[in-house]
């Protein structure tokens, strides 16, 4: 759900054109209260908002229990210890090291919407290997 509030706002960006420039920072300070991640975020990052840091914190940070790394690695702890879960851990770890090759303080408007784009489609595969290791019995 993170990844689909951190889109919309980019997308509000984006649409809005040149005219967005000087709302930017207001613009992200409403996506981080829809996460409710502005005080975690100004105690982790100590800095006024920054749209950069804000993608970093939003998308990279493991302390924020709404940034995406952080589900991705409680989602891997979690897996790790069920049986039969080489197979959705394989699709974890690819997506972990997608998020962590990519510098998210450099994505901006259609870079950072494809970017999100292609992380919901991975955790969709996530959720089909899941189904497949759990809950859909093998023929």
């Amino acid at each position: 759900m993170s990844t689909r509030i951190i889109d919309a706002g980019a997308a509000d960006l984006t649409s809005a054109g040149e005219d967005a420039i000087p709302y930017q920072n207001v613009m992200w300070i409403s996506v981080l209260q829809s996460l409710s991640a502005y005080q975690m975020y100004r105690l982790s990052v100590g800095a006024n908002v920054n749209p950069a840091e804000v993608r970093h914190f939003l998308l990279r940070s493991f302390d924020f229990p709404r940034a995406f790394g952080h589900c991705l690695k409680e989602l891997e702890n979690s897996m790790e210890i069920l049986p039969g879960s080489v197979k959705p851990l394989e699709c974890v770890h690819a997506l972990q090291r997608k998020l962590k090759r990519t510098n998210c303080r450099e994505l901006e408007g259609d870079s950072l919407h494809d970017f999100l784009d292609l992380m919901q489609l991975q955790l969709q595969g996530i959720d089909q290997a899941i189904a497949a290791a759990w809950f859909t019995p093998e023929q």
